[in-house]
């Protein structure tokens, strides 16, 4: 995932949100877990400013990625931020 802020010189935002990263990533799972739907819709994963309609995006298999497992740290299976 590459988080890019646009403005010129910085906004700011992307030094916060990698800050509040491991946050994020619980707040997306939860959000997605409670989600009533099969494989993602426009309440948990889908958007509608998607370039390629939602094709490749999988609800079950960001699940699998998100999924807090206490043996396995986060780090350890997604990498750690760069910035």
């Amino acid at each position: 995932m590459v988080v890019y802020d646009a403005t010129i010189g910085g906004s700011g935002l992307s030094k916060i949100f990698c800050k509040r990263f491991e946050n994020s990533l619980k707040v997306a799972y939860e959000l997605m877990h409670r989600c009533d739907c099969d494989d993602g819709c426009s309440r948990c994963i889908h958007s509608p400013y998607c370039g390629n309609n939602n094709k490749v995006l999988s609800k079950r298999k960001a699940l699998q990625l998100l999924e807090p497992t206490p043996e396995k740290p986060l780090e350890s299976r997604i990498g750690k931020p760069l910035a």
